[in-house]
């Protein structure tokens, strides 16, 4: 019993320090880091700070919230149950969160474009309307596609994505 009772009690502190943490995080104004000892980005890196900040956050409190949730369930199968259920968490959800990090990364990173190069372009289809954009090699008219684009918000994406302020058609 004293066990379980110790064990709670570093549990909770550990775990309410992680739902603290996503909560500072999802409520943050600049842009938040993951890795202990590397710089958070910049605002002009991200493109959506409040997104960013906000999936971040909800990582973390649903990484404590999850330490919580195996150890209570756990508890009924003996303090070893319990303690296994928390290290495969442990280990298991720290494994989810760089992998989610790193996508995260990708979805809000904003990307450079060499605009003496490449030129952003929405390729739009005349007999089914379909817009593609992305970028045109300036030098060898090869054109890259990005993304699809199915309404005006997934064209502000893109510009906002790769700061650009235009973006020229092509039929």
């Amino acid at each position: 019993m004293a066990e379980i009772i110790f064990s709670s009690v570093v549990l909770l502190i550990c775990a309410s320090s992680l739902v603290i943490l996503g909560i500072v995080q999802y409520r943050g104004k600049e842009p938040v880091g993951f890795w202990a000892g590397k710089k958070p980005p910049r605002r002009e890196e991200i493109t959506d700070v409040r997104a960013y900040n906000r999936k971040h956050g909800l990582m973390w409190i649903f990484y404590g919230a999850g330490l919580v949730l195996c150890f209570a369930c756990g508890i009924p199968f003996g303090w070893l149950a319990a303690a296994c259920l928390c290290m495969t968490e442990v280990f298991g959800g720290l494994i989810v969160m760089v992998v989610y990090h790193r996508k995260l990364e990708r979805v809000y990173r904003a990307q450079a474009v060499d605009t003496d190069i490449q030129k952003p372009v929405l390729r739009c289809s005349i007999c089914t309307g379909e817009q593609v954009a992305g970028f045109k090699n300036l030098n060898t008219g090869k054109f890259e596609e990005v993304m699809l684009i199915k309404n005006e918000k997934d064209l502000e994406e893109f510009m906002s994505r790769y700061g650009i302020s235009e973006v020229s058609k092509e039929y």
